[in-house]
């Protein structure tokens, strides 16, 4: 095997193990603006949820959603953000979402807690999740 066809074998197998590692890995997640990955973990958790029959019937009856940003600077950022959520013109529910910063030492990321409201406005279910959408070194 000549020099060169040596050299062109070796340059294909690293480039071949780059490709594989990057696929591989969740790097082209982080990549991603702080709205697409925070949209993608809360789209990716309601579908695991939406398997409950209580809970995929309320969230069926959805007339109108509502989201409010608890800081202005995340307010600005997330300006035209949307929620996984459908409404129908025959729901009954209305469901407030409220987003707030979350920061640690090493990590950051989003608390959205979930309020569902009635048609008479009680408070009829609440709930909150964590989304770690990056890293801080």
């Amino acid at each position: 095997m000549t020099p060169m066809l040596r050299f062109l074998a070796g340059f294909c197998l690293i480039l071949a193990s780059g490709v594989l590692v990057y696929l591989a890995s969740p790097l082209p997640f982080y990549l991603m603006p702080k709205q697409d990955r925070l949209y993608s973990l809360w789209q990716r958790d309601f579908s695991v949820l939406s398997r409950n029959a209580d809970f995929k019937q309320m969230l069926g009856q959805l007339a109108n959603v509502e989201i409010h940003f608890n800081d202005p600077q995340v307010a600005d950022e997330f300006g035209d953000f949307k929620s996984p959520f459908r409404t129908s013109p025959q729901g009954v529910y209305t469901l407030k979402i409220n987003i707030t910063r979350w920061i640690e030492p090493k990590a950051y990321g989003f608390i959205i807690e979930h309020e569902l409201f009635d048609s008479t406005d009680d408070k009829i279910h609440e709930f909150g999740r964590t989304y770690r959408v990056g890293y801080i070194f």
